[in-house]
């Protein structure tokens, strides 16, 4: 079995941009700005199957590997919190990649 588990805090820039129209009169313009710096937190796990032999007086390896891999990156959705009239304190929406996973190896 192989297991890995990691977390580290990302210093990120935002450069938001807006522009907006008025629907019933397009002359009316809205623009706005702004840049964002921030830390945020991000998680990777990961966990799967592992199998290794030696051929040939153990001078050529091989190994197959398996397994399922996540990662999360927290308050990532900042369009979603700079269109939001209420300006809640933190921006809501994740990112989440995940999928399995499949290695062959062959050292000699």
């Amino acid at each position: 079995m192989v297991g890995k588990i990691g977390a580290d805090m990302l210093y990120e820039r935002f450069e938001l941009k807006m522009w907006q129209r008025g629907t019933n009169s397009p002359s009316i313009t809205a623009h706005s700005s702004n840049s964002i710096n921030t830390f945020r937190p991000e998680m990777d796990l990961y966990f799967g199957f592992a199998w290794e032999a030696y051929f040939a007086e153990d001078e050529v390896g091989f190994s197959l590997e398996g397994g399922y891999d996540a990662q999360v990156w927290w308050n990532q959705n900042m369009m979603r919190w700079y269109n939001d009239a209420s300006w809640v304190a933190h921006p809501t929406g994740n990112l989440y990649l995940q999928g399995f996973t499949i290695t062959a190896k062959m050292d000699f």
